[in-house]
């Protein structure tokens, strides 16, 4: 790119880091729902439905720094790195309780716990080279996968991203644009979204404990990670089931 003057070779980068990031964001709709079911309980916490996108943001924040730090500096490829470990969110809990203050404090808190539970979520524990970094060395080395092509796949091809995508656009939408009354044509999607959530949880959960973790709705994942998502689903379920419990949170 000899030929590109200084300010298009920085809109090139910037384009294909951004065009990258949509195939290392590998199931984005699983921490997305986290992040949501988060923000619905920070939202009772804090009464101010914006700790709702707040949260689904912040749920995404590993993999929006991780990612590309994988692709720029090969040391880091594996694109789990910083902020997938622990050491980061306490990093984070620190200077944002610091710098936030009073009633401003439970939107920092937010922020860490949601980093976290990606964290949770995606089994770091398994990774203790990673997780508990720098106590056992520096980030474990792998050579960068085929992303726009194998991971990719996996996202589209895996059916539990599908409904947990339709479970965010159902949320959401009563959340910030349906209200409390909703028609009778919504709820058959809000009742069929909490049977596909159940559905899935019950046998992710059931499949995950006998041993079996290439499920249906997750082909690749593993037994442990079977196991978080089904529980993410299943607590899905029970939130939107039990909706009506939330009017503390005043998202209305």
């Amino acid at each position: 790119m000899n030929f590109l003057n200084s300010g298009t070779k920085k809109r090139v980068l910037l384009s294909y880091i951004m065009a990258h990031l949509i195939f290392l964001w590998m199931f984005i709709f699983a921490h997305l729902v986290c992040g949501l079911l988060l923000g619905l309980g920070f939202c009772c916490l804090i009464h101010d439905r914006r700790a709702i996108p707040v949260c689904m943001i912040s749920s995404l924040i590993p993999d929006i720094i991780d990612k590309p730090l994988g692709m720029l500096i090969p040391e880091l490829s594996r694109g789990r790195t910083y902020f997938h470990s622990l050491l980061i969110v306490l990093i984070a809990a620190i200077i944002l309780l610091v710098l936030i203050k009073n009633r401003y404090m439970l939107w920092g808190i937010a922020v860490a716990c949601c980093i976290f539970f990606h964290q949770l979520l995606d089994g770091m524990w398994q990774l203790p080279s990673t997780w508990l970094y720098p106590f056992f060395g520096p980030f474990p080395f792998a050579p960068p996968p085929d992303y726009a092509g194998y991971y990719l796949w996996l996202e589209v091809t895996s059916p539990s991203e599908w409904i947990f995508l339709l479970a965010t656009v159902v949320m959401m939408s009563r959340i910030f644009l349906t209200g409390p009354y909703i028609t009778e044509d919504r709820y058959f999607f809000w009742r069929g979204t909490i049977v596909l959530l159940a559905g899935m949880g019950i046998l992710m959960v059931f499949a995950s404990l006998c041993g079996a973790g290439n499920t249906f709705f997750a082909p690749s994942y593993s037994e442990v990670t079977s196991f978080m998502t089904g529980i993410l689903a299943l607590a899905g379920a029970a939130v939107m089931w039990q909706w009506h419990r939330l009017k503390p949170c005043k998202i209305f």
